[in-house]
Formats: C-alpha cells, sequence, structure tokens
C-alpha cells in the first residue's frame, strides 16, 4: 500500500490485482523468523521485503550488514518504507562501495520511502537508483520527510517519475540528483555541502519534464544547477525552477559545453547569491529573480531576463522592469539571512506567477504598505510582520516587525482569529475578528533589520487547536494616510 499518494490509495482500493499488507521491522528487538506483525517484528528491511506489495513499518534504530541487512535492498511494484520515528531516529547504512553501477536501494515498480535517513561514508557510492530499464515507464519513486547523506550520487533518475518532498541531501561528493530523462520533482528540498546539485541532461529521445520548487541549494562546491542538452534532433530540455534559493555556489546555474539548444526553460521568482564564482552562465527565460555578490559576474550568458535584480549590472536588459546595479538589501547577508529587508528595490517588483515563496509565504502581498500588493523578485517575499506557524499553550510568541528607519508599528492581536470578511479603513483591509481585540506596546522600526517583539503568552487551555490573528499598523510614507496594515498572520496554540 502506498500511503504517501492519495491518488494511489484510491487506485489500490479500487484494483483487482493488488494485494497491500503491513508488516513491522525492529533492527534491534526483531527476528526474521518472526510473522512480522507489530507485537513479532521482522529483523530487517530485505525480510520484509521478500514479498511485493507490503508497507513496511520501521522501528528507530539503525539498518545496517551489521544487524542482517543484505544490499541492494530490492524494493518492488507497491512497497512503501514508512519510519515511524522518522528520519533523525532511523537511519539505513548503505554500503560505503557498493559500485557505481549498483544502488544501495533499488526499486521497480511504484514505490515510495517516508521519514528515513540513507547513509553512506563512501564518496564512489550511489543511494538510489532503479533497477528495470529506463524505457520502463511505469516505474515510480516517491520519497518524503527523507534524507541522504553522503556517498558519491544521491539518486540517478532516468526514463521514470521521481518526486521528493521535504528532503534533504547532504554531502554527495559527486552530485546530488542526476536527472537524465522522465519525470521529476523537487518540492520543499534542501541540498547543501556537496559538489554539485541537480544535473539535468537530455541524452536521448526521451521528452523529460523536471520541476524544482520552494527549495534551497547551499553551499555547493561547483554548480548549484547544471543543465545539458545533448540531443542535436530539436528535442527540448523542460525544466522550470521557481521560488528557490540558491546561496554560496561556485555558479549558480550553467549550461554545459557541447549543449544544444535549451528550449522550454524556465526560472522564476529565485534567489541566486554568493561570495564567490559566478550567478547565472545559462541562457534561459529569468524572471522575477535576485542575482547578486558574485565576484565572478552575476550574470554571464544570461539575456532573457524579465523584472530581475542584478546587483552588479552585468547583463544586457531584454524586458520588463529589470534592475540594475542596486543592492537588493538582504537583512544579513553575511549571517546568511537573505530575507529582503524593508526598502528593498526587490519588494513589489517581481513578476513570479506562484503562489507560495520559498518559505510557504503567500506570494502576493502589500510589502512596502503603500496599499498596493504585488509579488517580490527572489525567492522570499518581504513580511511586515512574521512569527511562528504554532506556539505551545503557556509559551510566549515571538513576533519580528519592519519598517522605515525612525518609525515605529504597534501590533493588533485577536484571540479569536481573522474576521469572517475584512474591514477597509484609511489604513487599509482589517482582517482581524474584532471581538477581544488588544494592542502590544508600539515599537521602533529600523528600515532593512527588522524588529523583535514577543506577545504575551496564552494560557485558556480552551484555545489549544485554535488560531490567534496579528496584524501590525506601521509607519508608512508611502500609504496615503502615512501608515497602513501589514498582511495578517495566524499563530496556533499547540497543547
Amino acid at each position: 500500500m502506498k500511503i504517501t499518494s492519495t491518488f494511489a490509495l484510491l487506485a489500490l482500493a479500487t484494483s483487482s490485482t493488488t494485494f497491500a499488507f503491513d508488516v513491522w521491522v525492529d533492527p534491534v528487538n526483531g527476528d526474521d523468523a518472526n510473522p512480522g506483525t507489530a507485537m513479532l517484528p521482522f529483523r530487517t528491511i530485505t525480510r520484509a521485503v521478500s514479498r511485493s506489495g507490503v508497507t513496511v513499518f520501521l522501528s528507530q534504530g539503525d539498518y545496517s550488514a551489521a544487524s542482517g541487512e543484505v544490499f541492494p535492498i530490492q524494493l518492488e511494484d507497491g512497497d512503501a518504507l514508512v519510519a515511524r520515528a522518522g528520519r533523525d531516529l532511523t537511519r539505513v547504512l548503505l554500503p560505503a562501495d557498493n559500485g557505481a553501477a549498483v544502488a544501495g536501494i533499488e526499486f521497480d515498480g511504484e514505490v515510495s520511502i517516508d521519514g528515513l535517513t540513507m547513509e553512506q561514508p563512501g564518496t564512489d557510492a550511489l543511494a538510489l537508483g532503479v533497477s528495470v530499464p529506463q524505457e520502463f515507464q511505469q516505474t515510480e519513486l516517491r520519497v518524503r520527510d527523507s534524507r541522504l547523506v553522503g556517498g558519491a550520487t544521491g539518486i540517478e533518475a532516468g526514463a521514470y517519475s521521481v518526486f521528493f518532498e521535504r528532503t534533504e541531501f547532504v554531502g554527495q561528493a559527486d552530485q546530488a540528483v542526476m536527472v537524465r530523462g522522465g519525470n521529476f520533482e523537487l518540492v520543499d528540498v534542501v541540498i547543501r555541502d556537496v559538489n554539485r546539485g541537480l544535473n539535468i541532461e537530455q541524452d536521448d529521445f526521451t521528452v523529460s519534464e523536471t520541476i524544482v520548487e520552494r527549495s534551497s541549494f547551499l553551499n555547493v562546491t561547483t554548480e548549484a544547477i547544471r543543465v545539458r542538452n545533448q540531443h542535436f534532433h530539436g528535442i527540448a530540455l523542460h525544466f522550470t525552477i521557481r521560488d528557490c534559493l540558491l546561496a554560496g555556489h561556485g555558479t549558480g546555474i550553467a549550461e554545459a559545453l557541447g549543449s544544444f539548444e535549451i528550449l522550454d526553460a524556465t526560472v522564476e521568482g529565485c534567489t541566486f547569491v554568493s561570495d564567490r564564482g559566478v550567478g547565472i552562465d545559462a541562457d534561459v527565460e529569468f524572471m522575477g529573480c535576485i542575482i547578486a555578490g558574485h565576484p565572478g559576474g552575476d550574470v554571464i550568458d544570461a539575456f532573457r531576463l524579465t523584472n530581475c535584480l542584478v546587483e552588479d549590472g552585468s547583463f544586457f536588459p531584454s524586458g520588463g522592469m529589470n534592475i540594475r546595479n542596486a543592492d537588493p538589501l538582504f537583512v544579513d547577508r553575511a549571517a546568511g539571512d537573505f530575507r529582503l529587508g524593508w526598502g528593498s528595490p526587490a519588494i513589489d517588483t517581481g513578476l513570479s506567477p506562484s503562489g507560495r515563496d520559498r518559505l510557504d509565504h503567500p506570494r502576493t502581498v502589500d510589502g512596502d504598505l503603500q496599499l498596493i500588493a504585488g509579488p517580490d523578485m527572489g525567492a522570499l517575499e518581504h513580511q511586515t510582520l512574521s512569527g511562528p506557524q504554532a506556539v505551545s499553550l503557556g509559551q510566549p510568541i515571538p513576533l519580528e516587525v519592519t519598517g522605515p528607519s525612525g518609525g515605529f508599528t504597534t501590533v493588533v492581536v485577536s484571540p479569536t482569529g481573522f474576521a469572517a470578511q475584512p474591514a477597509t479603513n484609511p489604513f487599509g483591509s482589517f482582517f482581524l475578528d474584532p471581538v477581544a481585540v488588544f494592542r502590544l506596546p508600539s515599537v521602533p522600526t529600523f528600515g532593512v533589520m527588522p524588529t523583535a517583539q514577543v506577545a504575551p503568552a496564552f494560557t485558556d487551555p480552551a484555545l489549544i487547536g485554535t488560531q490567534v490573528g496579528f496584524q501590525a499598523l506601521t509607519r508608512s510614507l508611502g500609504a496615503p494616510a502615512g501608515g497602513a496594515y501589514s498582511q495578517p498572520i495566524l499563530v496556533r496554540i499547540d497543547a
């Protein structure tokens, strides 16, 4: 049974040929002679997947050759690995040297991995790989809430479908991800401390599509993203990179030597920033991006830029409201805080068609408080007011507010959240429920750097599971009334 896809669950429920069942594994207390139940678990994943179509629930611990695993572990159609305690407590220790052509975990058909760390101490091994010819079109891998550590390559994907969500790639000596055809998606993924991040190649007649959304590429030695079309028969290299942060790389995105024309490729709402190397060196379409800080040149070979900010001005404008020779005013570049500070020229001047930024904030908000909402350039939408998604009952609520230097802001709090309909006044739209609303003491604002403020703790147990609403009234010379309301936020109260 595949638990990571609603569509797959429906398909399994209506299938007359697939019979999935659950098994349990414990690398410490299990025994492969057991029946594999929750009370009498197997010891190894190898034993659990000896029959296909199983959902394997993994107890915390290390799964390795020392615990009896036989590599490569073969996942077949319908198999799912689910770590019950999550990736921080559940690891599969893959062989240090299993050969470049053999993966530590191989898959065939539709399989999924959820909440697992896959770790390799070697530097010449592959973590995940397909065990069938690439022309087999029904192969699909879904990986969620997991981590791939070490090895040469995290995954080498071919002509099949691969989906990674909320997963981290760390420390690959060659590349985190190699894509050669098929459908490939990275959503809310982090790739860090690797030699190369994402390598996209078109080298056969298979039409491929790569989508990367709301992901981060951090501290990449060579290229964060490398693209290459080796096909001269007019087959396009399709990819979309949107709402991503690429920071600390040798090159942000590069078109490899020997590439034929790259078609149908766009980069939208991304931030490229590094204190070394080059920003972008690929002639694809860039929209609503920030490229800043590269001593080798922010832009080398890219002339299709629309509504982008290029800090060193190193490009020929091709349309839209491009900004050249301007500091994007990151909150703290030296500390790696690449949020936009108050007054950034990138605020409300972007052109991102997507709905959420890298941190899953709404894209089109009134960031400069002029009562006209618009998307920002770059991966991180400016937040005049920000706070946590949730706090525990009795815990003070940390907030950050921004505004012009020498100004002030007042945070308004509603214990009952948002109103059914927002109210409109000279300061814009007020979204909070007016019942029991109160204000925090006003605090000064300092321009680029946010001001920290703390809302008092809520202690009424009746509020557990509810959401408290916040909105800031901030001085803004661009607003008709001299001030404006920020975007509203909700903070959930947990037990």
